[in-house]
Parts: C-alpha cells; sequence; structure tokens
C-alpha cells in the first residue's frame, strides 16, 4: 500500500498493518494541502476580449467566475460567457477554463468604397477592422481624410476626400513692370519684367508649390539713375543741379570760360557715357604798352562768331531734353503728366547763336469734362438773356406804336371827334382833350 502527499510518500506491503493514529495524520496532512492549493491565483489571459471583475480580485476559488466580453468584431460562444475556477485532475492546483478560442473573430463586411477623381487607391480588403487610403494624383491636394475605415457596423468612416487641383493666386502687376505668364498649376513658373529704365531687384522667377503658394516674394522695379556730377571748376551743367538723373536723361557740360562742351548721358548701368571736359579759368589780361597798340590795325574790333545757344530755361511743370547748345542743336520741352503743352516743343540753336523761339512754351492743365459742361451752359445762359431781351424790346415797341395811333385819333378833325366822343343832339358834350 501507497500513500503520497506532497513532499513525502510510504510505502507498506499487503501483510503490514497501518496504524490508527499514522492514518488520521497521513489523512490530515493531504486534505490541508488540498485547502491550501485548491485556488486559482493569477488572473487570466482573454484573447480578443476582456473581464468584468466587478470589484473581484484573486485568489479565487475552485468554482468562482468571472464574467468576461468579447472586443468589437469578436463574439462569444455561450449566452452568458463566463470562465470558472476548476480543479477537474482533482490536483492540489487549480486552473481557470480554456480562455483562447472564448471570443471568435466576426465577419463583418463593407461595400466597395469606390473610387475618387484625381486619385489612386490603396486597399481592396473591405471588412472589418481593415482600411483603404486615396492618394492624388501629381498636380493634386487631399482635402478630408485620406484613409477610411470599415466600421463594426459595416460602413465606412470617415466620409471620402475630394482631391482638388493645386492652383497657387493670382500674382498681381508690379509698379513700373509687368508679370509674365498667367499659369497657376502646380509647378508653373512666371516671370517678371520692369519698364525700359528701371532695374529688377528680387526675384526674376516665382514657382507654384505644393501647398499653393509662389515661392520667394514680390521683386521691385527700381529707377536706373546716374549720380550727381556735383559742382565742376569752371563748368556749367545743363540743366542746372541738383536734379534727378534718371537713364536716358542728357546733360551738358559746358565750359564758362570757352566754347567747349560734351553732352553725356545717362546710360542703363547707371554710370554717364562721357566725362566732364577740363576747362580753363578765366583769361588774365594783360596791359599793353602804347608802342605795341600803334602798331595795331585801326580798323574795327573782330567779330568772333558765336559757336553756341545760351540756356534757353526751364518751363513749370515741364521738363527740358538737350541734344547739346552748338549750332544746329535742338531742345524739347514736355509736359508732367495731366498738362499739355501749348506752344512750340522743339526749339533749333541758330547760327547766329540764338534759338528760332523768343518765347518759351508752357504747360496748362486741359479743360475738364465739369469746366466744359460749365462754360457751354454760361453760354447758353447768355444766349436765352440775350434773346429774352429782343423780344421785350419788341413787345416794348410795339406797345408804344400802339399808344401813338390813338393819340393820332384823338387830333382828328371836329367830326371825328365828335363821332368819336359819341356826341348826339340834345345831349351834354363830353369834355375830350386834344393834343
Amino acid at each position: 500500500m501507497r500513500f503520497s502527499f506532497p513532499g513525502a510518500s510510504l510505502i507498506m506491503t499487503p501483510h503490514e498493518k497501518v496504524p490508527g493514529f499514522l492514518c488520521l495524520i497521513i489523512l490530515l496532512v493531504k486534505c490541508s494541502c488540498l485547502l491550501a492549493d485548491s485556488v486559482c491565483d493569477d488572473l487570466p489571459v482573454l484573447n480578443n476580449g476582456r473581464l468584468i471583475l466587478d470589484g473581484k480580485s484573486p485568489p479565487f476559488m475552485v468554482g468562482d467566475s468571472i464574467k468576461y466580453a468579447c472586443n468589437v468584431g469578436y463574439m462569444a460562444d455561450l449566452t452568458n460567457p463566463r470562465i470558472f475556477c476548476t480543479n477537474e485532475t482533482e490536483s492540489v492546483v487549480a486552473n481557470w477554463t480554456r480562455t483562447d478560442k472564448l471570443c471568435k473573430k466576426q465577419l463583418i463586411s463593407c461595400n466597395d468604397p469606390g473610387d475618387i477623381e484625381n486619385a489612386v487607391r490603396k486597399g481592396n480588403v473591405f471588412t472589418f477592422p481593415n482600411n483603404i487610403t486615396y492618394v492624388c494624383n501629381e498636380g493634386f491636394k487631399i482635402v478630408g481624410t485620406p484613409t477610411r475605415y470599415c466600421s463594426p457596423k459595416g460602413h465606412w468612416l470617415p466620409k471620402a476626400p475630394v482631391c482638388e487641383a493645386i492652383i497657387c493666386p493670382f500674382l498681381s502687376e508690379i509698379q513700373n513692370g509687368k508679370v509674365i505668364s498667367s499659369e497657376r498649376h502646380l509647378h508653373a513658373v512666371v516671370r517678371y519684367e520692369c519698364e525700359k529704365y528701371f532695374n529688377l531687384s528680387g526675384n526674376a522667377e516665382r514657382t507654384c508649390q505644393e501647398d499653393g503658394t509662389w515661392t520667394g516674394d514680390v521683386p521691385v522695379c527700381k529707377e536706373i539713375t546716374c549720380p550727381d556730377p556735383g559742382v565742376i571748376e569752371h563748368v556749367r551743367v545743363i540743366p542746372p543741379q541738383p536734379q534727378r538723373h534718371k537713364a536716358g536723361d542728357l546733360v551738358i557740360f559746358k565750359c564758362k570760360y570757352g566754347p567747349h562742351q560734351i553732352s553725356s548721358k545717362c546710360l542703363e548701368s547707371g554710370e554717364w557715357n562721357k566725362r566732364p571736359p577740363i576747362c580753363p579759368g578765366p583769361a588774365v589780361t594783360k596791359s599793353v604798352p602804347d608802342s605795341t597798340m600803334s602798331t595795331l590795325s585801326t580798323e574795327g574790333p573782330e567779330i568772333i562768331s558765336k559757336l553756341s545757344c545760351d540756356d534757353p530755361g526751364t518751363i513749370k511743370n515741364g521738363a527740358t531734353v538737350f541734344t547739346g547748345l552748338s549750332i544746329n542743336s535742338t531742345v524739347t520741352y514736355t509736359c508732367e503728366e495731366g498738362y499739355e503743352l501749348r506752344g512750340k516743343g522743339t526749339l533749333l540753336c541758330m547760327a547766329n547763336g540764338k534759338w528760332d523761339l523768343e518765347k518759351l512754351p508752357i504747360c496748362v492743365k486741359p479743360l475738364s469734362i465739369p469746366s466744359i459742361i460749365g462754360i457751354v451752359f454760361g453760354v447758353l445762359t447768355l444766349v436765352a438773356c440775350g434773346i429774352g431781351a429782343y423780344f421785350l424790346y419788341r413787345w416794348r415797341e410795339n406797345k408804344i406804336r400802339g399808344y401813338g395811333a390813338k393819340c393820332k385819333a384823338l387830333t382828328a378833325d371836329a367830326a371825328d371827334v365828335e363821332e368819336i366822343t359819341g356826341l348826339e343832339k340834345k345831349k351834354k358834350p363830353i369834355p375830350v382833350t386834344v393834343l
């Protein structure tokens, strides 16, 4: 006969008798071991589900149970899903019932989500919990959530996105320049150009980016100017200083004490095309002895022909463009914006050293529409007043002539007077004043 218990065993032959006290001791030890170890100490691991403890905590005795629930997309086999602490092998250690197949996957299908315009769909499994993703074609951007999920209720969430074309905003014209190209799609390139005599400062090109914005900043067209020549010894600068010299402007460097002069033009590089001349100073007059004077010609002084014209001057609200001051050179007058030139605009330097026009032109503002309307209204008013005065004069003249006819009737002979006054026999005559 064999008796076993945790940590020890006792073997006896069939002919040996077991003492009673020994049997009692063995039975008590075995029962105490069973009572001490027949519990579930740890919580079970549940695949695709969760335990509902309701405040319970280990250890759990044999026969105790725990409720469980399956995750979304999985379903329990039992109507009353529970896990039990059991000791089916009658060992000293208790165990939980099997948990690996308690929650079985539930097949939830969503319909085909379809495609969206200008995009490619990635993913072809339309069951829970799978997903699909939309990727827009080049030149388009996604608006909405690109990924959609098949929900436990058999619907795709969230709603389908859309792919919109990437369009950059309109670019306004820049001052003294222009924008070339009106394309605004992705990777479109626009170029900036400045007007003549202006330089571009900044980005000459801008590209439409994927975020719908243009690269770089708006450039600026800066006016090309040449440095001020300043004060030059023995040289007169025409037009007089100070003045801002723009590209294309012309100045004349004229010697103060001689006929020499140079015309210089402001180039688009911001430089003058010619340097000012080096002019001599005023001539020094030396006294001549009397003996020398007697040897000079007694004829009149030699007349030296003039080689250039003087500066004709500037005009108000206008500009002056010189080609030079020498003979056959010209000067042209132009007016500022909003003014009109009245008179001859181009003057010629003649052989006698004078300009072909003594009076300079002027710049005047043209008549505006309200002014023209006022003048016309004034003229019409004067005409109407003249016509009214004429008819009033004729009316008064006719009236005066009527009075004259009546006077003539009163100066008629007596028979006529008697007839006019209505005299009758046996009636007192009516006094009549004869004029």
